[in-house]
C-alpha cells in the first residue's frame, strides 16, 4: 500500500512510495523523530553545493566504451541475465566516472585550498583515492588516506596527522571506511568534497557528519558534491533527491541542509 507497487513488465516493482500523507498520519503518536538541528542547535548550518565538472571526451573515453559494451551485451541477453548484471554494470560505470573526474576534481580542490586551510575528501573506490592523492602530490599538496584494508593504528595515525601537521592539507577518506566512527576532523576542517557519490543518502550524511559535529566552530560546514552532468552520476543525484523528498514528506520535517 505504501511502496507504490506496480507491474513493470517483469514483476511487481516495490521500490517507490505512495500514500505518504496517510502513512505519516499513522506514524504520529508512537514514532518520534528528533532532527539533528533540534538536538544540537549550536551546530552551524550545512551548505551542500552540487558542482558540475567539465571533463574532456578523452577522459570519459573509458566510460563511453563501457556504456557501449553494456548496451551491446544487454541487447543479446534475456531479461533475467540483464537484471542480474545491472548492479555490476552500474558500479563499473560509477567507478570509471570517478577515475575520469580525478583531474578536474583535484583542480577544484586546489582552488578551494586557496581560500580554506584544509579539506576533507570522500571517495568510494581505492584506485580513485590513489590517483587523487598522486595528482594532489604532483601539485605539491600533502594528504593522508583513510580506507578499508588499513589497520586501526594506521587509521588513527592518518587522523592524527591531519589534525596535528599543518603541512597536510587534505584528508582522503573512503566513504564506507571513513564515513562513520571518526571524531576530530571537525576541529580542523569545515570543508568537505565528495569526488564520488553513493547511492545511499544516509552514507553521504554520515560522512558529512565527520565535520558537522560537536566541536565545529566555523560559521557553516560547506559540502561540495562533484558530478559530471550527462553521466550515470545524474541518476544517483536523482535518487538522492527523490529519497530525501519522501523522507521529508513522511516525517513532515524540513531538510537540514540548504542545497544550491
Amino acid at each position: 500500500r505504501y511502496c507504490g507497487a506496480f507491474f513493470d513488465g517483469y514483476g511487481v516493482n516495490v521500490r517507490g512510495a505512495s500514500r505518504l500523507d496517510e502513512l505519516s498520519a499513522l506514524l504520529q503518536g508512537f514514532m518520534l523523530r528528533r532532527t539533528k538541528a533540534e538536538v544540537l542547535p549550536e551546530l552551524p548550518p550545512k551548505i551542500i553545493t552540487l558542482v558540475p565538472l567539465e571533463v574532456t571526451r578523452w577522459e570519459l573515453a573509458a566510460v563511453y566504451a563501457e556504456e557501449e559494451l553494456i548496451s551491446n551485451r544487454e541487447s543479446k541477453l534475456s531479461s533475467i541475465a540483464e537484471n542480474f548484471s545491472q548492479l555490476g554494470d552500474m558500479a563499473t560505470l560509477l567507478r570509471l566516472t570517478g577515475l575520469a573526474k580525478v583531474r578536474a576534481a583535484c583542480e577544484f580542490i586546489v582552488d578551494l585550498l586557496a581560500t580554506v586551510d584544509k579539506v576533507v575528501i570522500f571517495a568510494k573506490h581505492r584506485d580513485v583515492i590513489a590517483q587523487t592523492q598522486a595528482r594532489l602530490t604532483s601539485y605539491g599538496i600533502e594528504s593522508v588516506i583513510f580506507q578499508g584494508g588499513m589497520n586501526d593504528n594506521q587509521k588513527k595515525e592518518a587522523v592524527k596527522a591531519f589534525q596535528n601537521r599543518p603541512a597536510i592539507k587534505v584528508f582522503i577518506g573512503q566513504i564506507q571506511a571513513a564515513g562513520t566512527g571518526i571524531n576530530g576532523l571537525q576541529d580542523d576542517c569545515s570543508t568537505v568534497v565528495f569526488t564520488e557519490l553513493s547511492w545511499v543518502p544516509g552514507e553521504i550524511g554520515q560522512a558529512v557528519d565527520r565535520t558537522h559535529r560537536i566541536g565545529q566552530t566555523a560559521d557553516s560546514v560547506n559540502v561540495h558534491m562533484l558530478h559530471v552532468p550527462g553521466t550515470f552520476e545524474s541518476a544517483v543525484l536523482g535518487v538522492h533527491d527523490a529519497k530525501s523528498k519522501v523522507i521529508d514528506r513522511l516525517f513532515n520535517t524540513p531538510m537540514e541542509a540548504r542545497i544550491t
